[in-house]
């Protein structure tokens, strides 16, 4: 006669391949971030050439009146 038990589904904590896909998940989000965040200081400290400069500006209200 077979048994009517349902398997018993291992605990996220006790498996080891949930687990280390967890750590292996926070170690490279971990790295990603970092890598963020200097790219962003490094963006924010090099200084941008003309060309880049004048195409981040915002456009400034026209003088003249087209009436």
């Amino acid at each position: 006669m077979p048994s009517t038990t349902t398997p018993q589904v291992p605990d996220e904590t006790t498996d080891p391949f949930i687990a280390y896909s967890r750590a292996l998940y926070n170690y490279t989000f971990r790295l990603w971030k970092e890598s963020q965040r200097a790219s962003e200081d490094r963006a924010r400290l090099t200084p941008r050439g003309k060309g880049e400069e004048e195409e981040g500006k915002k456009p400034t209200q026209s003088t003249h009146n087209a009436t």
